[in-house]
């Protein structure tokens, strides 16, 4: 799990630096299968999870329960990508997420998620 870019900041500290480390990294990948994950939250509390794989033209998204956290959102947004991996994919792929908190908790073993939408 590379979270390398992590290191430099926030994106509001500085946007154009994260911007060009970011698509050095992504080229880093450019042998691989990219897959992005991401989820949203309204202000009316509901939410939803999706993935996208530019490369092959899929994007897929569910509607989350109302009131569950973002970071659960956003492990939805993972399962969900790799889920599609485990039963579509036998190519080398590389899964990017926005969400530190998120790679943390898989990096620990800690991230436990028993959603029915995934």
């Amino acid at each position: 799990m590379d979270t390398s870019l992590i290191n430099f900041g926030k994106k509001q500290d500085h946007p154009e630096l994260l911007k060009t480390l970011a698509m050095k990294k992504i080229d880093y990948y450019k042998n691989s299968v990219h897959i992005y994950t991401d989820a949203s939250k309204t202000t009316t509390n509901k939410t939803s999870a999706a993935f996208c794989i530019p490369k092959l033209n899929i994007q897929h998204s569910v509607r989350l329960s109302d009131n569950i956290t973002i970071f659960a959102a956003e492990l939805s947004a993972i399962k969900l990508a790799l889920l599609w991996v485990i039963s579509n994919s036998d190519k080398n792929i590389s899964v990017f997420s926005d969400s530190y908190s998120c790679l943390q908790a898989i990096a620990s073993g800690k991230s436990i998620l028993h959603l029915t939408c995934c």
